[in-house]
């Protein structure tokens, strides 16, 4: 059973993680490049997948159509990412890098995974081998970013915290 405790133990852990991470600096990312995270990711999600749609960059960085679409003309603004029209579909389109942006999608890459390496490095063998089994849980049993506070604190999906 899960008491108040353990969930208010939890939600402190939880806290301190993304605080310790630097995940509350919207200026920059965890491994220190002056770069949104929300960029970072979108960066790095256009290298893994070049051509995707936007609809689909949406559902895998877990944001609104509208938050991408915000984000995607700060990309293009900066000249990162391209719209090219898809041949199969007029309406649609897919989003490139460009040369600016594979470079810097590539820099991320680098810096993340070095910060990361230090992160596990600073684990024991077992403690890294219990990460790794456990924290997939975490994320598993997270509800996605639809949900929502409703005005007694419970979590509804879709329901807007302000409404």
């Amino acid at each position: 059973m899960v008491t108040e405790s353990r969930t208010e133990k939890f939600r402190a852990t939880i806290h301190a993680f993304i605080r310790n991470f630097g995940l509350l600096d919207q200026t920059r990312t965890p491994c220190g490049l002056p770069i949104p995270v929300s960029d970072a990711h979108a960066l790095m999600e256009l290298l893994k997948t070049p051509g995707i749609g936007q609809t689909e960059l949406s559902r895998r960085l877990g944001l609104s159509k509208s938050a991408t679409s915000r984000l995607l003309r700060r990309l293009i603004r900066r000249g990162q990412v391209t719209r090219v029209n898809r041949v199969d579909d007029g309406r649609a389109y897919s989003l490139q890098l460009t040369g600016k942006g594979k470079r810097q999608a590539r820099m991320i890459n680098r810096e993340s995974l070095a910060t990361f390496r230090a992160v596990m490095s600073g684990l024991s063998e077992e403690a890294a081998e219990q990460l790794l089994r456990y924290f997939p849980l975490l994320v598993k049993a997270l509800p996605g970013p639809a949900r929502k506070l409703d005005s007694i604190g419970q979590c509804q999906k879709g329901k807007h915290l302000l409404e």
